[in-house]
C-alpha cells in the first residue's frame, strides 16, 4: 500500500488479524472500525494511534472478516495546504495554478470513492463498475466489492427457487397424504358398509319372502294393497343396500359403452319436473360423441343425485347447468387433482347458483353419511355413491365450491375407444313356473331365509330338500 496508508483484516469479534503499520494479532481494532465492521463503504473515525482515519471497508462472502484500507485525513489536508503554501510563495500567478492543482487532486482522490459508495449503495441490484480509469487499489477494491454483491444477488435467488420448489413439494405432500387418508377412510366405511348390506339384504329376503306368502293365500284387496305397501317398503331398502354395496365394491357392476349426452338427455325431462319450476336447467353439451364405459343406472342416478343436491342448494331458484366436454390431462395437471392419473376424459360438470359449500364442508362432502341436512332428510350417500360409481369406472370426481358462489361437481370417466352403443334391454316381468312336484335343492346359511324361501317354493308346486352348509 502506499506510504503512510494504512491496511487491516479483523474478525467477526473486532480483533486484528493483521495489520499494516503492525500490531499485535488478536488485538482489537480501534472502537470507530469495530462499530463499522458488518458494513461495507466508507467512514471516518480515529486509528489505534487516535489520527482521524477516512477508511472503506469490504466483507469477503466466505467469511465474516473485514478488509479495510485507510489514509489519515491529517496527511491528504497537509498535502493539499502544502500545495496551497508553495502557491502563495511563488506568487499570485502560481496560486491560482495551485488551486487548481489542489483541486483537481481532490476530486482524483474523492470522485473514485463517491462513485464506489453510490455504486454499491444498494445491494438489492446487481451493481455496475463506474470505474474504468483510476487508482490501481480503487479498481481492485471495485473489484472486490462487484463480486462480493453479485455472489450475494446469486445466493439470494438461488434460496428464493429452492425455497419455492420446496413449499410446492410440500404442499403437493400434504394433497398426496390427505388423498392417502381420505382413500382409507373411505374403504375402512365400504368395508363396514358391505359387512351391514349383506345381513340387512338377508333380512329383507326373509320379510319378503313371508310377504309374498301371505299374497299368494288372501283374495282380500285391502290386504294385498298393504303387502304391496310392504313390498314397496322392501324395495326401497333393497335400494339403500344396493348403495351400501356400491361404497363396497361389492356390487356387480354391469360396465358397457354408453354416450354420457345420451343419458343427459334421457333424464332432462324427468329432472326438470323434479326440480321444479323455480330451478332453470341449462345444457352445455359436447358436439362430439362422449363415449364411456359405465353402468347405464348408476350413471342416471348419478346425474339425478347431482341435479336434487344443486336443487337443495338453491332453496329460492337458480341456475342449473348441465355441462359435458372432452378434456385431456397431462402428467403436471394431473398432478394438482387428487386421485387423478394423465389421459383422456370425458368431463360431466353440475353446476348451480346456490349457497356454496364452506372448505370445512367441502372437506367431507364425498365421505359416506355425511350430510348438512336435518336428520331424517337424507341418507349422506349421494356423492358417497357417486364416487363410487365413478371410480369403478376408472375415473373420479373433483369439486369447486365458493360460499355464496354456487357449486361445480366436475365427474371425470376415461374416455372409451369409439365404438357402436348396445343396449342392454331390461328383462320382462315373468310369472314364476308353477312345478309339479320336481325336487329342488336349496342350501342357505340364513335359516330365516332358507325357511322363507323354501315355503315360497313349495307354495309353486315344489319339493323342497333343505341344507345349511354344502357338506350338510
Amino acid at each position: 500500500i502506499p506510504k503512510n496508508w494504512l491496511a487491516g483484516i479483523i474478525d467477526g469479534e473486532g480483533r486484528f488479524i493483521a495489520r499494516v503499520p503492525s500490531a499485535e494479532v488478536g488485538q482489537f481494532a480501534s472502537q470507530g472500525w469495530r462499530a463499522t465492521k458488518r458494513q461495507t463503504g466508507l467512514f471516518e473515525f480515529p486509528s489505534l494511534e487516535g489520527d482521524p482515519l477516512i477508511n472503506a471497508n469490504a466483507q469477503p462472502s466466505m467469511s465474516n472478516w473485514t478488509v479495510g484500507v485507510a489514509v489519515k485525513k491529517a496527511e491528504l489536508q497537509a498535502a493539499a495546504w502544502n500545495t496551497v503554501r508553495w502557491a502563495v510563495m511563488l506568487g499570485a500567478g502560481l496560486s491560482a495554478a495551485s488551486l487548481l492543482l489542489a483541486w483537481f487532486l481532490a476530486r482524483q482522490i474523492t470522485r473514485p470513492i463517491d462513485q464506489l459508495r453510490e455504486a454499491f449503495a444498494d445491494a438489492s441490484a446487481e451493481p455496475s463498475k463506474p470505474i474504468a480509469i483510476g487508482p490501481p487499489e480503487i479498481l481492485q477494491l471495485q473489484d472486490t466489492l462487484h463480486h462480493a454483491v453479485v455472489e450475494r444477488i446469486n445466493a439470494n435467488q438461488a434460496l428464493m427457487a429452492a425455497l419455492s420448489n420446496l413449499e410446492g413439494e410440500m404442499a403437493l405432500r400434504e394433497e398426496a397424504q390427505a388423498a392417502l387418508a381420505q382413500s382409507q377412510r373411505m374403504e375402512a366405511i365400504g368395508q363396514l358398509a358391505g359387512g351391514i348390506a349383506h345381513d340387512f339384504n338377508n333380512v329383507l329376503a326373509a320379510i319378503s319372502s313371508n310377504v309374498d306368502m301371505v299374497t299368494l293365500r288372501s283374495a282380500d284387496e285391502k290386504i294385498r294393497e298393504l303387502v304391496q305397501n310392504a313390498m314397496d317398503a322392501i324395495q326401497m331398502g333393497a335400494n339403500l343396500t344396493r348403495r351400501l354395496l356400491l361404497l363396497s365394491s361389492q356390487h356387480e357392476v354391469g360396465l358397457e359403452r354408453l354416450d354420457l349426452n345420451d343419458r343427459v338427455t334421457g333424464t332432462i325431462e324427468l329432472l326438470r319436473r323434479t326440480l321444479g319450476e323455480q330451478v332453470n336447467v341449462s345444457l352445455r353439451l359436447s358436439p362430439d360423441p362422449c363415449q364411456i364405459s359405465a353402468n347405464p343406472g348408476d350413471i342416471d342416478n348419478a346425474i339425478i343425485n347431482l341435479a336434487i343436491n344443486a336443487r337443495d342448494a338453491m332453496p329460492s331458484g337458480g341456475m342449473l347447468t348441465i355441462k359435458t366436454h372432452l378434456v385431456s390431462l397431462d402428467a403436471d395437471v394431473a398432478g394438482r387433482i387428487a386421485n387423478a392419473q394423465p389421459g383422456e376424459y370425458v368431463v360431466l360438470t353440475v353446476s348451480d347458483t346456490g349457497h356454496g359449500m364452506s372448505p370445512e364442508v367441502l372437506k367431507h362432502a364425498m365421505e359416506p353419511f355425511f350430510t348438512t341436512k336435518d336428520p331424517g332428510k337424507e341418507t349422506g350417500l349421494g356423492l358417497a355413491t357417486i364416487h363410487s360409481t365413478v371410480r369403478q369406472s376408472g375415473g373420479f370426481v373433483a369439486i369447486d365450491s365458493t360460499e355464496g358462489m354456487g357449486t361445480s361437481v366436475h365427474v371425470y370417466f376415461p374416455k372409451a375407444e369409439p365404438g357402436p352403443i348396445v343396449s342392454r334391454a331390461a328383462p320382462s316381468p315373468k310369472e314364476a313356473p308353477l312345478g309339479n312336484g320336481e325336487l329342488i335343492l336349496l342350501v342357505e346359511d340364513n335359516d330365516k331365509v332358507r325357511e322363507g324361501t323354501a315355503n315360497r317354493l313349495k307354495s309353486l308346486g315344489y319339493a323342497v330338500l333343505e341344507a345349511k352348509t354344502g357338506p350338510e
